[in-house]
């Protein structure tokens, strides 16, 4: 309550201050109180020199964004001296990134956009310490954001990122949706919140990541290790759900904007909303949102499945403050939510138990220009607790888990320099964490524990002529002490471990278009609480789990080639991997009841995953899009000659997508800034042949979605209204990733009413 009362307080403030100051403050120029020195003014163009209104343009290092005016003029007041990245973007016209140098005189500069009718990411912060386009990214990695992302987003994180190639999700339940990368999930892929990383105890298959993305501008997915820029738990990729940049009002008057959101699905019987609050006054900047969730019992096409209910409650409170000497801003984020757990109905008739969810975070960042480079502080903190029930009537839940977690980073970016007619650019970080685990309730499945991790690390990357060049390295050391547990019969116990990671990429542009991408990775991965010591029923996956005080240290080798193109109306990305993992760790059924996944043994031997991805979309004309993609995962365990669990099997999708802005009949009926879409895309699951002797494949199938809409520009900003069906023809299916596989069909035919405004 406490916690409550004071976001309360805060977003009251926050949106009463700021309009108390843009009423009292007059109107003045953007160039007065703000020396020419500190000034970035420019002019966006087409090839034909006609102003691009309404681009976004962002400096990436400092996260402050404009939009042009009518004249295709942007202005930035008060930015510290040193080296920046420059991203531009607007729908119909390509991309760019372009390298700033402010110094002591006023920055001018004329940037000439290419046409270009695909919808397109500017930037990646991601895959390295220095912001790059998607087609030089030094590792695999896919972005999604704009129009792809809000189309796609769905009932969890895991559902939302499925239309990317080599991305799946372990299913269960409403709103548990977990990320699977090239066959990697839990423990090796890490979520982070806008950069700050989601400690949700994300080892149980029921434990998905607890963050919301329908504020979010993008996710970028990174697909391989990424162990040297985020440690351990990095063996399989990384997901970064990327905010939108703080607002300021440096150089102009104070302001206040919202968004709103909202969602009606027919299937779960139940509606979403997001309701956001942004503004400035001066250098400070805040926003605020709120999102409630209240979903009823998943459909099946056979029938309700009963105890499947959803609710969630998050919000969110950010702000920040810029000046001359750098910037400093705070987030605090509550999520709440009661997930109910669904069981065999003939082994468990009537089964109600369900999982209390809340998490607590917070993070603090500091950015301070240093000698033209810059140095990063950040300080986070998380609290996670989960409470599992066994009965809706049970008065006390059966387990608890609880994990306090506290991070602080510290980089320092060296600013670029000539090398042989290019740029190198660098950097420099140190990295600690320290984490305590509390169990409760009636049983018990791992002991109280505590870890801790210090780290070191460098990166460098050479951009010469044609070639982009990385290579980094990381050092750590990793430590995690057990106490006493008479109910597991475990005595007092610690491990530590140190290691070393790294990585090496090349990129070379054939063109300005296309791009050949190769890059080796190793990471690493410590064995966690649950690996080691598990011992008992756990209540939220209903199955019984085994731990292997034994485990060794995870180490990866992973190679990576791609060929990447972004053409004006055609992109491709194809790739192909090979990650061979010594002392995998995994959940392997051995099957003492009578479902494959109701008893799960902790065991480690080497593995080797290899595979491949396609994706492509191609405009033959400006109205028509279409776009296909496929991806297949195989995995093996080497040491005992059987195939990996929880690896998806073969997919392909396909769509098209016809979107008009000369339609007379919306353009009379909606106004001249209608821009109607229709879409039409399916997708097709092989069966898993490929099969650990324990575990179950259920038959392959193809569904069927639909989805139209209409963007409209409003004196309040943009308005978005869509109509999607999932499962167009009301499929029987059950997903291999799927938890309930054995027994349950997964959703029927779902309509969803989509409604959004404002900054969404």
């Amino acid at each position: 309550m406490v916690l409550y009362r004071l976001f309360l307080t805060a977003w009251l403030a926050a949106i009463v201050a700021p309009a108390a100051l843009q009423a009292q403050r007059p109107a003045r120029s953007p160039e007065r109180g703000a020396s020419l020195g500190q000034m970035v003014v420019g002019v966006l163009q087409d090839e034909a020199g006609v102003p691009v209104n309404a681009a976004r343009v962002q400096l990436v290092e400092l996260q402050r964004q404009v939009i042009t005016n009518p004249d295709g003029v942007f202005r930035f007041v008060g930015v510290p001296a040193g080296v920046y990245r420059l991203a531009v973007s607007r729908i119909g016209y390509a991309p760019g990134l372009h390298t700033l140098r402010v110094g002591d005189s006023a920055t001018r500069l004329t940037i000439t956009m290419s046409e270009g009718q695909m919808e397109l990411s500017a930037v990646q912060v991601s895959a390295s310490p220095t912001a790059t386009t998607p087609l030089t990214a030094p590792q695999a990695m896919a972005t999604l954001g704009g129009e792809s992302l809000r189309e796609a987003q769905g009932r969890s994180l895991g559902e939302t990122l499925e239309p990317v190639a080599g991305v799946r999700s372990i299913s269960m339940t409403t709103g548990i949706g977990k990320p699977v990368i090239r066959g990697l999930s839990s423990q090796r892929v890490i979520t982070l919140d806008n950069g700050q990383r989601v400690e949700s105890q994300q080892w149980g298959t029921d434990h998905a990541p607890n963050l919301e993305t329908r504020d979010a501008e993008r996710i970028e997915v990174i697909k391989g290790p990424a162990s040297v820029l985020y440690g351990s738990d990095a063996l399989g990729g990384v997901v970064n759900v990327i905010a939108r940049a703080l607002p300021d009002a440096t150089g102009r008057d104070a302001f206040v904007s919202s968004g709103i959101a909202a969602v009606y699905d027919a299937n779960l019987r139940g509606p979403e909303a997001t309701l956001s609050l942004e503004g400035g006054a001066g250098g400070f900047g805040w926003r605020t949102s709120v999102t409630g969730r209240a979903m009823g019992d998943m459909r099946a096409p056979g029938g309700p499945l009963n105890n499947t209910r959803n609710r969630t409650g998050n919000g969110l409170l950010a702000l920040g403050y810029r000046g001359q000497w750098g910037s400093v801003s705070a987030r605090l984020s509550r999520r709440d939510e009661r997930i109910e757990i669904f069981d065999d109905p003939v082994a468990a008739p009537g089964y109600s138990g369900y999982q209390d969810i809340v998490s607590d975070r917070a993070k603090v960042e500091v950015r301070v220009p240093v000698a033209e480079g810059r140095l990063e502080v950040d300080v986070a903190g998380e609290q996670n607790t989960r409470r599992e029930f066994d009965d809706v009537a049970a008065t006390e839940h059966a387990l608890g888990l609880g994990a306090r977690t506290g991070t602080v980073t510290a980089h320092w970016h060296r600013a670029p320099r000539s090398l042989w007619g290019g740029e190198l650019t660098g950097m420099l970080g140190v990295a600690g964490m320290a984490q305590r685990f509390r169990k409760s309730g009636t049983e018990t499945l791992i002991p109280n524990a505590s870890a801790s991790n210090a780290a070191v690390y460098g990166y460098e990357q050479a951009t010469l002529g044609r070639w982009t060049l990385s290579v980094g390295a990381r050092w750590d050391i990793r430590a995690l002490a057990a106490e006493a547990d008479s109910v597991l019969a475990l005595n007092a116990t610690s491990r530590s471990w140190s290691t070393w990671s790294g990585n090496a990429g090349a990129t070379y542009t054939l063109r300005d278009d296309m791009s050949v991408v190769l890059a080796v990775a190793r990471g690493f991965r410590s064995p966690w609480y649950n690996e080691l010591f598990a011992n008992g029923f756990h209540e939220g996956t209903r199955a019984f789990e085994r731990g292997n005080p034994d485990l060794e240290l995870e180490t990866s080798l992973n190679a990576d080639v791609g060929v990447r193109v972004r053409k004006r109306t055609f992109t491709l990305d194809v790739g192909v991997y090979s990650n061979r993992i010594a002392n995998y760790i995994y959940l392997r059924p051995f099957g003492t009841g009578g479902r494959a996944f109701d008893s799960l043994d902790v065991v480690q031997g080497n593995a080797w995953l290899r595979g491949g991805e396609l994706a492509a979309t191609w405009q033959p004309v400006r109205w028509l899009t279409l776009d296909g993609g496929t991806d297949i995962t195989v995995g093996d365990n080497r040491s005992a000659g059987i195939p990996l669990t929880f690896v998806p099997p073969p997919r392909a999708t396909w769509g098209v997508r016809a979107s008009d802005t000369r339609v007379p009949l919306l353009r009379r009926l909606l106004g001249e800034s209608a821009v109607p879409y229709v879409r039409l895309h399916g997708e097709t699951h092989a069966q898993q042949t490929r099969l650990d002797p324990s575990d179950f494949a259920p038959a392959g199938y193809t569904l069927w979605h639909a989805s139209a809409g209409v963007a409209l520009v409003t004196a309040r900003g943009p308005l978005h209204v869509d109509i999607v069906m999932r499962n167009l023809g009301n499929t029987r299916f059950r997903p291999f990733l799927s938890r309930y596989k054995e027994f349950a069909d997964a959703p029927g035919r779902a309509l969803q009413l989509r409604v959004s405004a404002g900054q969404f």
